[in-house]
């Protein structure tokens, strides 16, 4: 099937302190309709995993109109886009239980050889149904500009052994855990996101440190993930007063 559809219920564990879904969580619901189409397309991790391989997810593009209450059902559709040599490109609708899309969302994935912690071509897996479509109309560059190093709004973490996913690094949702930390509470509590990207550029592992850097742009923020002098991910938000 070329697109493949599921819902999830907003849980209590998925909600912030106002009672809407986390991001980090709807990049989790992403992951797992990502997870469950691939093995409906025969190239999930029951099929790569005895070969050493497996996805990790390189860019995301994420548009928002809301986000969801505690205890809403959110419907998800996703199906594979574009195939390169080295990347493929994966698309997503949300919908309330309306039917109303309330977010939209485009990424790019790597496979991965999980013994030599290095990128493989895709001619290594044979062809899945794709569809050409894509969710919206962003494209693909570079964030061009990371956060000032002297910027004030700094937060430094230790990796935790729940932060580790099934390829023995830390989780691609984590990552946006660690860059909206250091968003000034005024400022998180006042607006909402509207528009996020974020780019992987590195792996994290159990027992690292890192600092996550903000900086502040009228109603844009940039964020830096670093550890031991190497960046790990770059993104930048768009923000609306709530």
């Amino acid at each position: 099937m070329a697109k493949y559809s599921d819902d999830y219920r907003v849980r209590v564990g998925d909600a912030d302190s106002c009672g809407f879904l986390k991001l980090p969580s709807l990049l989790g619901m992403m992951q797992e309709i990502a997870k469950d189409h691939a093995e409906a397309l025969e190239i999930g991790a029951s099929v790569l995993a005895p070969q050493g391989l497996g996805w990790a997810l390189s860019k995301l593009q994420l548009e928002i109109s809301r986000l969801p209450n505690c205890g809403e059902r959110v419907f998800i559709k996703t199906w594979a886009s574009t195939r390169s040599k080295i990347h493929t490109e994966r698309e997503f609708l949300i919908f309330d239980d309306l039917g109303d899309k309330i977010a939209s969302a485009r990424s790019m994935w790597i496979l991965f050889d999980l013994k030599k912690r290095r990128i493989e071509r895709l001619d290594k897996l044979p062809n899945w149904m794709r569809d050409e479509e894509f969710a919206n109309d962003f494209t693909f560059s570079e964030i061009s500009k990371a956060p000032s190093a002297d910027s004030p709004f700094v937060s430094n973490f230790g990796v935790r052994k729940d932060d580790i996913d099934m390829n023995g690094h830390v989780n691609n949702s984590i990552y946006l855990t660690w860059a909206l930390e250091p968003v000034p509470d005024d400022f998180y509590s006042s607006h909402k996101a509207r528009k996020v990207e974020i780019y992987y550029l590195s792996e994290v592992f159990r027992g690292q440190r890192l600092d996550s850097i903000c900086e502040l742009d009228g109603n844009l923020s940039r964020h830096l993930i670093v550890s031991e002098g190497r960046e790990r991910a770059r993104a930048q938000i768009e923000w609306i007063e709530a």
